[in-house]
């Protein structure tokens, strides 16, 4: 196959590209590093969305090689492979936090009990509403203490930028703020 850059190399049987593959690669790398420390890497967080835009890519270019006789036919071949693929890895992962947490906090603690929720709620897909509903109660436990959120505080989460957010959403959701600084 014909690349004008000559870097696109395929496998003749698998149609595996290295190229989309090391793209996807710096995407990884980028957030991993992002995490480790927000200073090396600003913007890092970018690397999610250029991973989902590749492996958008290719799970277009997968299914555009298959025949479906209907759209139900296809949607439920397509849903079906994603949760085959990525509910195993969830759950173990999902598990293993919750086991390794139990190590460090009491389970009969409020921080321990939100994390539990949103553990069982991302088995649904559904952590990200939890973790918000919980931070809308005044005496809610904070995300930056539940295990399943990002466990690095960087300093781009100490900028007005998070602060700002959460404004935002407060006041879509209809919440009074009182500005205790000013």
């Amino acid at each position: 196959m014909f690349c004008p850059f000559g870097m696109m190399t395929t496998d003749g049987n698998t149609g595996f590209r290295s190229d989309i593959q090391g793209l996807r690669a710096l995407g990884v790398v980028s957030v991993i590093t992002y995490h480790i420390n927000a200073d090396l890497l600003p913007s890092g967080y970018l690397g999610v969305d250029i991973f989902f835009v590749i492996s958008g890519f290719v799970i277009t270019s997968a299914l555009a090689k298959r025949q479906f006789n209907s759209f139900t036919e296809f949607l439920l071949s397509f849903i079906a492979k994603r949760i085959g693929r990525l509910l195993p890895a969830l759950v173990l992962c999902v598990a293993v936090t919750a086991f390794v947490g139990l190590a460090f906090i009491p389970p009969d603690s409020e921080y321990f009990k939100q994390s539990w929720k949103v553990g069982i709620t991302a088995l649904f897909g559904l952590s990200n509403v939890q973790m918000y509903r919980a931070s809308l109660e005044y005496f809610g436990t904070p995300a930056d203490f539940n295990l399943f959120s990002r466990p690095c505080k960087t300093s781009a989460t100490q900028t007005g930028r998070r602060n700002s957010l959460n404004l935002l959403h407060r006041k879509l959701a209809g919440i009074e703020i009182i500005d205790a600084e000013n």
